[in-house]
Parts: C-alpha cells; structure tokens; sequence
C-alpha cells in the first residue's frame, strides 16, 4: 500500500448517552483521535465533552495508510465510532450507557459449531461461535470475575481452549471448572465470542451440553457418516476447500438437552488438514461478518494487551492480505486494531 501524507484535519462529533428512548448529551467524558497503522498506534488528540456533549479533535496530519477512530471512556467502558480514513472525515455521534451488574439479561441468540476433521494425532479441533444478544437499555458489566455476565457448558473431556479475535478481548473469557464464562461488559446490541478447543485423540463420539434456550443452533460435521441425537434437522451439505461437511439445525434448541455427536470417518493427510483448518476459521469468521456487518453500536471494550505484540500482528496480518478486501481480513483486523487503542491507551493512562 503506497503511504500519502496529506494536511491535518478536524473531526467534529458528540457523545450522548441512551436513556429509554431518549438520548441525552453527555458533558465531562473524555474523547480521543487515534490512528492506527501497521508500524502501531498513537492518540492524536484528546478532550472532554462540553455540556453539550461535542468534542473537537485535531490531527496534525492525514496518513493514507492508517486508519482512524474516537474513543470515549464512559464509567470506565471505552465505546468507538466506527474505523474512517483520512480522506473521508465523518461527523460521529457516539452513543454510550449505564451500566448495571445484575440487568439485563445477556442472552445467547445463535450458537455455531464446526466440528473439524481427525487430524492424523487422531484428535478433532471444535471451533464454536456464539452471538451474545443484551436487549435492554444498559451496558451489563461483571461485578468480579466470580459473576461473570454470561456463561455456558462446555463438553467435559474438551481441551485446549482458545479464544479468537471477535468483539470482546480474549482476556475477558475464561473456563471456570466445565463451562466457559465472559466477563467482559456486553453493551446493548449483539456480541460475538468465537473459541476453539480439541477433543481427546481418536474419540468418536462427542457429547455437547446445551444448558440455556438458544433460538438457532448450527452444527457442522466434516464427516460424511455423522449423526446427531436428538435428531436435528439435516440441511444439506456444505463443501470448504473440497471436503463435505454435513449441517444439521434446530430453531430453536430447548435448554437442558446433551446433544451427542457420532462421526466415524478416519484421519486425513497433514496437508489437507492444514487447508481445512485454514478455512474452517474463515468460515467461522465469515459467519460472525455477517452478523456483524448488519450494523451495531460502537464496540465496548474493556483495556488489555501488549501494544507492540498486537501491531505487529496487525503488520503481519496486512502483509499476507495483500489487496484482498474479505470478510475474514476485515473483522480480524478491525477486532486487532480496537485492542491495539485499547493498549495504548492504557500505557498512557498508566505513564
């Protein structure tokens, strides 16, 4: 990407919290420019909103390789507008909340389980997308890591849990004994969580605890002899990189019922394995797109992460994409570049 450096500029927006279905100017909440690049990023400007809830911030200089948001910490939740460049200046409107420990209710609206194919070590990675849905008027935060916002079970023989790039910091989901809990404050709107973990090694049958309603419930198999019990309705045949994963969906699932998942089929060669993996992440990424892309409230983020660590995986994560503009770039670059602002503005916090 050829770097242009262009004259300053001023971006203009207000901050305004949502009260019912009013929303109300918020004085005295500090907002901040930032830019972010692939060498890293850095707070250009930073002010507090006036009684009228406008801030006025000012960067010395357009970079055409970077991109830009606003930041707002209100009670102690950042809140961003949306990622611009600095040949399109937009005048963002931020909306934040208040916050409460016991409401509303974080619910989960769509669960999405791929179960990948046995690798030669005979073990099978799971990986799992769960959209977060918070219908109230509050941000629901976690009062200790003891209460967190929302939980779920999790398989008990599962191992090797991980928590991917999404829409709250990797550090704010955590297993607890057998469920997977997140601690993370969950703003009103919709919310992804996207982990992976393994099952034991040449295991062929895998039982998934489903403890709370879920309105849609999507259950990939790479394995041309899977089954799943209680029956669930098989949709057809989805073909990634070659190989045919069987799709079963229940809309909705009820609460209470251990799904049992029967697979039969036997390892794969390592370069296969290595494509379906690859891709099984993309369409896991691309599913939570498309979720995400239908439009939402500025991100909340709690403040983590190694600055330098995260921009150089945003360096390399530019590296590899090339020119290419996919779903799977985007979010993963967006989810990199919040955690980046986040960090930094933590170090600063703390200088």
């Amino acid at each position: 990407m050829t770097r242009v450096e262009a004259q300053g500029f001023r971006v203009a927006g207000s901050v305004v919290r949502v009260q019912g279905t009013d929303t109300i100017p918020v004085a005295g909440d500090w907002a901040s420019l930032h830019e972010v690049t692939a060498l890293g990023g850095v707070v250009l400007d930073s002010q507090l909103t006036s009684v009228s809830g406008a801030f006025g911030l000012v960067s010395p200089r357009g970079d055409s390789a970077a991109t830009y948001l606003v930041a707002v910490e209100h009670h102690s939740i950042a809140y961003f507008s949306d990622p611009f460049r600095s040949t399109s200046i937009p005048t963002p409107t931020l909306l934040v909340y208040d916050t409460s420990s016991v409401e509303p209710p974080v619910l989960l609206g769509e669960r999405h389980v791929i179960l990948q194919p046995i690798e030669q070590d005979g073990t099978r990675r799971i990986i799992e997308l769960w959209l977060l849905r918070n219908d109230g008027a509050l941000t629901r935060v976690a009062p200790d890591t003891g209460q967190p916002v929302w939980e779920t079970a999790v398989p008990t023989d599962a191992v090797d849990f991980e928590v991917a790039a999404a829409d709250v910091s990797a550090d704010a989901v955590y297993q607890r004994g057998n469920t997977i809990a997140v601690a993370a404050p969950i703003p009103p709107g919709e919310r992804q969580i996207l982990v992976t973990y393994l099952l034991p090694r040449n295991a062929r049958t895998w039982t998934l605890p489903v403890d709370q309603q879920i309105p849609l419930l999507n259950v990939l198999v790479a394995d041309s002899g899977a089954t799943v019990t209680p029956a669930m309705v098989f949709e057809g045949w989805e073909t990634v990189e070659g190989v045919p994963y069987r799709r079963f969906t229940a809309q909705p699932m009820a609460s209470g019922v251990t799904l049992q998942v029967t697979a039969r089929d036997l390892p794969l060669a390592q370069n296969v394995v290595v494509l379906v993996v690859v891709s099984l992440f993309a369409l896991a990424l691309v599913s939570a797109w498309v979720v995400w892309s239908r439009g939402r409230a500025p991100t909340a983020m709690p403040v983590d992460g190694d600055p330098e660590a995260l921009a150089a995986k945003i360096a390399a994560l530019d590296r590899a994409a090339g020119d290419r503009d996919d779903a799977q770039y985007a979010l993963e670059r967006e989810a990199m570049k919040q955690r980046l602002v986040d960090a930094l503005a933590k170090r600063r916090d703390q200088a």
